[in-house]
């Protein structure tokens, strides 16, 4: 595109020199042909076409002047439209890359909202587990604790009646003692009462 405009501002140019050069030569040719006919002097000719001559060598330098400077200009703005198209084709290259970074890093979000979710439903299962060990160990606990409860009840059950039997037993010696140490005195079945006392208590 800008190849395009650069060679339309020249043509447009070289078009302009020539019209320019075509027209100041139609002119030297009418006022040499009017001079030749109304004045006859040859040097008054001379002097009108040298100054002819010198006004298109004139206004032709500054046409091409003009079309060097115009030239120049277009360049420059071709060069500045061609880094502009070509920084913003970068740019634009550069924002499809932070496109993709953020698409991966979306990605890479998504992936540990994955494994937060994962991780969230593995401590929710290990705080399942945990509450079921616990209700299974105070259940156990609460059994094993009843059943030492129940063994304890009937060992005191058996204790009281083994100390029933036994005073009872006692009872009976002192009494039987106390009988026999009337009959046959007293002294002797002291000492053989508290014999037998002694001997029930230790067993």
């Amino acid at each position: 595109m800008a190849i395009v405009v650069v060679i339309v501002v020249v043509v447009l140019e070289v078009a302009v020199v020539v019209a320019v050069v075509v027209v100041l030569v139609v002119v030297v040719v009418i006022v040499v042909v009017i001079v030749v006919v109304v004045v006859v002097d040859v040097v008054v000719v001379v002097v009108i076409v040298v100054v002819i001559v010198v006004v298109v060598i004139v206004v032709v330098v500054a046409v091409v002047v003009i079309l060097v400077v115009v030239v120049v200009v277009v360049v420059v703005l071709v060069v500045v439209v061609v880094v502009v198209v070509v920084m913003t084709d970068v740019n634009d290259y550069d924002d499809d890359d932070d496109d993709d970074d953020d698409d991966v890093d979306d990605y890479d979000d998504d992936d540990h909202d994955d494994d937060d979710d994962d991780d969230d439903d593995d401590d929710v299962v290990v705080v399942v587990v945990v509450v079921v060990v616990v209700v299974v160990v105070m259940t156990v606990r609460e059994d094993v604790n009843d059943d030492d409860d129940d063994d304890d009840e009937e060992e005191e059950e058996e204790e009281d009646e083994d100390f029933e039997y036994k005073l009872t037993l006692l009872v009976g010696q002192v009494i039987s003692a106390a009988s026999h140490g009337v009959r046959n005195g007293v002294i002797y079945n002291m000492l053989r009462g508290g014999a037998v006392i002694v001997t029930r208590l230790s067993n």
